[in-house]
């Protein structure tokens, strides 16, 4: 966390949030907006729930179906400029100290969203239609509302549910982020399905390893889309550049045995025909120009007999017009039955045009197969399935298999436990929760801060990114922070961070911070990008080393983070223990000990 003022915020704060009066989540004002006329407002009675939460219920009886949106305003959840903070699910935060200002969040991120003000604090819990919502904040004369948009033309379909929106009043130790993400927390392990790995690694040998060692991606090819005529791209075959062969992985591999890193679980990305994006749903063969299966199998066998899991990452989410497995029935359709484009560059990936797929036919008619023969080329790893936890699932209209955003979710949870039934674990890209029952792992969190001048649509309306989602889910799931702490401890020119993801690795230049940020964030280190030279293995084997003693902190819950000074900040967990990064320019001392700067350290309970 970069801003300076807000533990003297929090701190302010906190004692008028611990006399909140709960009051403001009694009554809820509901402003339905149209396509050419008025908004029509509704005022709805809250109801009060065992769990201490102020309910708003809309029955779908009650959402018009020709609405554009519903937005649902409360008292408690809209607070004055002043001291204290609005936190939004997907992490990014500001303080109320602007006139006039708006944030968006985009769907699927955790389902939260809170504030601290003057008033008191409040969490929020979106409990239905959470794949169709937006989280809005708006600072208007001085005065900021924190409310969800309900998007019910973008449903596509009929309403399928009610809205339920449940309204948290916090008070003492509870009244902030931390607070807001605990209270979260507590309802995906009571409502949620998730369990914490604790649990799950008991029946998981692939899964316990996965939490006691770092996840290292290596890439073979990648698919170019630069200098392709779209027009005839689904005809043209892409050219290819190839990083490693697997003759170059089983040299990796042995070097990563020789220099003493002993627990790794190796991912092959862009194994199969064309590399990465090469036209998924198409798996199989392996591309020889990495060697072709027998040699796939070979370095599967050599990986293994160094003590390494083995897995892959697959794409069950992108659907390719040049693969051979299209087929036109079976990609998702629009609501004029047109086949899906993917919305992503416009629907042109580097294998050519693409479309949605239909998560329904991809879990009835690949799935099993392709598991099926990824088990038989001898991997034991959990399964790494890219995209999924990144981006929400698209409706499909087709007849067929007509399937609303939630029944994609719902599709998505299956194929995800069958990962976990089959291959131990279940890792995805993002953290998107909305199948976070079926989920164990996630290469990043988020891309930046919407405060980042490299993010594509910055906004000086936030102040940074807080750290909710590995508070909720830290001892859940494992992650690291963000896309720019991927292979945190390399060394990069300013070109090769330039050439990755828009150059979102610019945002976090040094080594020494983005291996303070995984630290801070209770994250497993993570590595893609590295072309694993000899200098690389050495830093990531100083990672590797750093991480060992807080490695037993994936099983851990996260009790609450904060800010002890500029630039300092402590990761408390539930064992007692915490981890204190010192990403500042000076020596900071904390119970006794000083912690130099660009440093951290494990405090026992």
């Amino acid at each position: 966390m970069k801003d300076k003022k807000l533990t003297v915020v929090i701190l302010a704060v906190l004692s008028a949030a611990t006399a909140f009066a709960e009051t403001g989540f009694e009554t809820a004002k509901v402003h339905i907006g149209y396509r050419g006329r008025k908004e029509e407002v509704r005022t709805v009675a809250c109801q009060k729930q065992a769990d201490g939460a102020w309910r708003f219920h809309m029955p779908t009886r009650d959402i018009p179906r020709d609405a554009w949106y519903v937005d649902v305003f409360t008292d408690g959840s809209t607070m004055p400029k002043g001291d204290g903070y609005w936190v939004a699910g997907d992490g990014n935060y500001g303080r109320l100290t602007r006139d006039k200002g708006f944030h968006e969040t985009y769907a699927m991120r955790v389902p939260i969203f809170g504030g601290v003000s003057d008033k008191g604090a409040f969490v929020a819990i979106i409990k239905t239609l959470r794949g169709e919502y937006v989280q809005q904040v708006k600072a208007a004369k001085g005065v900021c509302r924190i409310y969800p948009r309900f998007k019910i033309e973008k449903i596509e379909f009929d309403v399928y549910d009610d809205i339920i929106v449940d309204y948290y009043p916090l008070s003492g130790a509870d009244a902030n982020y931390s607070g807001m993400a605990r209270k979260y927390r507590a309802y995906q392990l009571a409502e949620g399905g998730v369990k914490p790995l604790r649990e799950k690694i008991k029946s998981s040998d692939a899964l316990k390893y996965s939490t006691e060692s770092i996840f290292l991606r290596c890439k073979f090819g990648r698919s170019v889309r630069k200098g392709i005529d779209h027009s005839t791209f689904i005809t043209n075959k892409p050219p290819m550049n190839v990083d490693h062969t697997f003759d170059d992985f089983m040299g990796i591999m042995r070097k990563c045995k020789a220099i003493g890193m002993d627990k790794v679980d190796m991912c092959m990305v862009g194994w199969q025909p064309d590399g990465h994006d090469g036209p998924f749903p198409d798996l199989f063969p392996p591309d020889e120009r990495f060697g072709g299966e027998a040699k796939m199998r070979e370095a599967i066998a050599f990986g293994k007999s160094l003590g390494y899991r083995m897995s892959v990452h697959v794409n069950w989410h992108n659907y390719y017009a040049k693969s051979v497995r299209y087929r036109v029935e079976d990609v998702a359709k629009d609501k004029d039955g047109n086949p899906r484009v993917y919305a992503k560059f416009k629907g042109i990936l580097p294998a050519g045009r693409v479309y949605d797929c239909c998560w329904e036919v991809m879990n009835n008619r690949y799935v099993d197969d392709d598991i099926d023969r990824l088990l038989d080329m001898g991997l034991n790893g959990i399964l790494h399935m890219d995209v999924t936890s990144a981006e929400e699932p698209m409706p499909c209209h087709d007849p067929r298999h007509p399937n609303t955003r939630a029944d994609m979710i719902r599709w998505q949870k299956v194929i995800g436990e069958k990962a976990r039934r089959r291959f131990g674990g279940s890792s995805s890209e993002s953290g998107f929760d909305h199948f976070a029952s079926a989920l164990d792992n996630i290469l990043y969190v988020a891309w930046e801060p919407r405060t980042h001048p490299l993010h594509r649509n910055p906004n000086p309306f936030c102040d940074g990114m807080l750290p909710i989602f590995p508070i909720v889910y830290n001892g859940i799931i494992m992650s690291q922070p963000y896309y720019a702490t991927i292979d945190a401890p390399c060394h990069r020119s300013k070109d090769e961070m330039l050439s990755e993801a828009f150059g979102a690795f610019l945002w976090i230049p040094t080594p020494e911070e983005r291996v303070l940020k995984v630290f801070e964030w209770g994250g497993r280190p993570m590595f893609y990008y590295s072309m694993y030279t000899d200098r690389d293995l050495a830093d990531i084997k100083r990672m590797y080393d750093q991480w060992q003693p807080l490695k037993h902190l994936q099983l851990e819950f996260i009790h609450e983070h904060v800010e002890l000074a500029p630039g300092i900040t402590a990761t408390r967990y539930e064992n007692g223990e915490e981890v204190v990064c010192n990403a500042s320019n000076v020596p900071f001392t904390y119970r006794g000990e000083t912690l130099p700067s660009r440093t951290h350290r494990l405090f026992a309970r």
